[in-house]
């Protein structure tokens, strides 16, 4: 769990919400097993898509799905000089993933498929940083290599991301 706080799910109050996000999740775990700082087996993407087909069956009716944030806005790829090739590959991903979602819909009319544009929100945050208090693109701590935190800055909340893959909780609250 990547979070200096509650993250929005967290806030809206249900009681019997299960969540299925994993970290580090890999494309199938018969080709390549993942696990996290605990040594706890992740999930892969194909394991997932039976979780969640087998779900379907438990009477599940609604899907709340993000997608993929500006891949190419992450302090992570930021040395890379590759935002053009990230932006195209991650507006790629998103339009398949929405038109895979419409094609859900269209095969399971009786279960309700909704897409959270989490790229537009963290484009509209990079593009008016100050209207919601943002003023640096950059990470406000680093994790070392035996997991000790090393913070950066002594105004977090004014940072987009917590490190250099996660958001930072003042981010996470937003009002959207």
């Amino acid at each position: 769990r990547f979070s200096n706080g509650k993250i929005w799910i967290e806030k809206l109050g249900i009681s019997k919400l299960i969540n299925y996000a994993y970290e580090s999740a890999t494309t199938d775990n018969n080709l390549i097993t993942d696990v996290t700082a605990f040594q706890l087996i992740v999930s892969g993407i194909r394991q997932q898509i039976t979780t969640y087909k087998n779900t379907t069956d438990l009477s599940v009716k609604y899907f709340l799905i993000v997608n993929q944030p500006p891949f190419q806005a992450y302090p992570s790829t930021l040395s890379l000089n590759m935002n053009d090739y990230l932006n195209k590959l991650t507006l790629e991903h998103n339009n398949n993933l929405s038109n895979s979602i419409q094609t859900l819909q269209s095969n399971y009319s009786n279960i309700s498929f909704k897409l959270f544009d989490v790229y537009s929100l963290i484009e509209n945050i990079l593009i008016n940083g100050s209207t919601y208090k943002i003023n640096s693109r950059t990470n406000c701590w680093n994790t070392s290599s035996n997991n000790t935190v090393v913070q950066l800055s002594l105004t977090p909340d004014t940072y987009l991301y917590i490190d250099e893959y996660q958001f930072y909780y003042a981010c996470t609250s937003i009002d959207c």
